[in-house]
């Protein structure tokens, strides 16, 4: 068995621009989010896993191998149950 260097490949310059790109989407995330309701929140949060699902299938082409039946079930059923209740309030302005 061998062993791999723990020495940093890249220069940590490298680095700069995705930390500063990462650290800038989080604040503009958390200040958008201001402005958005708890429940519409919620649904875009559970949401977001079905284009993950899709994409992974598309360009991963792991065609389900990957991701089991359960998986993909769950989340169909967490977002659907997320809308209800979403759609099931009634809004307040």
């Amino acid at each position: 068995m061998q062993r791999e260097s723990l020495r940093n490949v890249a220069p940590l310059s490298a680095y700069l621009s995705i930390s500063v790109s990462n650290t800038g989407a989080t604040f503009c995330q958390y200040e958008a989010l201001k402005y958005v309701s708890f429940p519409t929140q919620t649904l875009g949060k559970c949401g977001k896993t079905i284009p993950v699902l899709i994409l992974g299938n598309l360009i991963g082409g792991t065609r389900g191998r990957d991701v089991s039946t359960r998986t993909h079930a769950l989340t169909r059923s967490q977002s659907i149950d997320a809308q209800c209740v979403h759609l099931s309030r009634t809004p307040i302005f």
